[in-house]
């Protein structure tokens, strides 16, 4: 008979089947799940930013011995500043002993016989001269001439300027030296030995 024989065989292959389809979801589950009380973590580490362990050593390099250093640089010493108005240079007691200067100058005349002769250049462009003085200990007088060309104490007659109080602006000519002549002046008051500072200021318009 055989139909039951081939049903027997179609329960049997049903069977096998579904062996074969119960032991892979078995692998399946066994494979995705964690094994229960295992503590290991297959996850991948990726260490913190802080984490300074992780970095490779910095490594310092050694100087050179073989190149020499060199000195150190000594920084200049600053020179102290020119004064903003020099003083007068003895002997100045006569023309050709006139001390030169620029725009101003200080001195002192020391007793009623003392006279200081001082002199200035005027530029190639100046027209005119301004002069302003200050004596805090006692009138002096100041006279202003173009210096004769031996050098001696006389000047020119036709430049011939005097004050002991506010100068006059007076037309000059370009190029041209002018002599201060600066003499005590009492006018009857004050003693005869003391002494007489002045500061005196030229300028060129």
């Amino acid at each position: 008979m055989e139909p039951p024989v081939q049903t027997a065989e179609n329960m049997l292959a049903l069977k096998n089947i579904g062996i074969a389809l119960a032991l892979g979801i078995v692998a399946c589950s066994t494979a995705s799940s964690p094994v229960p009380g295992s503590s290991e973590d297959n996850s991948v580490k990726v260490p913190p930013f802080s984490n300074d362990s992780a970095r490779p050593p910095t490594s310092k390099r050694q100087p050179d011995q073989n190149i020499e250093t060199p000195p150190p640089v000594a920084k200049p010493t600053p020179s102290a500043p020119a004064p903003e108005c020099p003083t007068e240079q003895e002997p100045n007691n006569e023309g050709g002993q006139a001390t030169e200067f620029t725009g101003c100058i200080t001195g002192e005349l020391t007793g009623w016989t003392d006279t200081d002769y001082l002199k200035i250049t005027a530029p190639e462009d100046a027209t005119d001269m301004v002069i302003d003085h200050v004596e805090p200990k006692g009138t002096i007088a100041y006279s202003v001439t173009i210096p004769s060309s031996g050098g001696g104490s006389g000047g020119s007659s036709n430049f011939n300027m005097s004050f002991t109080d506010k100068a006059p602006k007076t037309k000059v000519k370009p190029g041209q030296t002018y002599l201060f002549v600066l003499k005590w002046d009492n006018n009857g008051q004050g003693a005869t030995t003391e002494v007489r500072p002045y500061s005196l200021r030229v300028a060129f318009e």
